[in-house]
């Protein structure tokens, strides 16, 4: 196929004096995705021709996004960010990350066990105890925690 527009845009890490805090608005990324759409629709030319058939080459196949893993969003029951998104290069969960090395030790030879040796304060599940612990009134109101 052929590209038929592109756009971006960018958004920061909040601001922030806590050493290993890394933190976006996730509203900021839906202004960002609401901007560059409306951009890419009003660069493309949508005329029908003179017998009102729109071109084939007018059909929108695809529309692709990109973003990061490992963050963590915390969702209420409407879906509504309860705090801003922790991202993948947050370490403030250092802490429950060597918690479950230690608790999960690779020594042991069951495989499940083992994964868990290698997770990094990155992860999810890291920020996820990390909320629990740090931002109990936030977590008792966690619906969904997505990344």
């Amino acid at each position: 196929g052929t590209i038929l527009a592109r756009a971006s845009k960018g958004y920061d890490v909040l601001p922030t004096t806590v050493d290993g805090r890394a933190e976006q608005d996730p509203a900021d990324w839906v202004d960002a995705v609401r901007h560059v759409l409306k951009e890419i629709v009003s660069g493309l030319s949508l005329a029908p021709h003179a017998d009102d058939i729109v071109s084939e080459k007018y059909i929108l196949s695809g529309i692709g996004i990109s973003g990061q893993q490992h963050g963590m969003v915390l969702l209420d029951r409407n879906f509504k960010p309860l705090r801003p998104a922790k991202l993948w290069c947050d370490v403030e969960a250092s802490e429950e990350s060597e918690w479950i090395r230690s608790t999960m030790d690779a020594s042991q030879t069951d495989p499940e066990a083992q994964q868990w040796s290698h997770v990094l304060p990155g992860f999810t599940s890291p920020k996820v105890l990390w909320s629990i612990r740090n931002e109990p009134d936030i977590w008792n109101r966690v619906r969904w925690c997505v990344l």
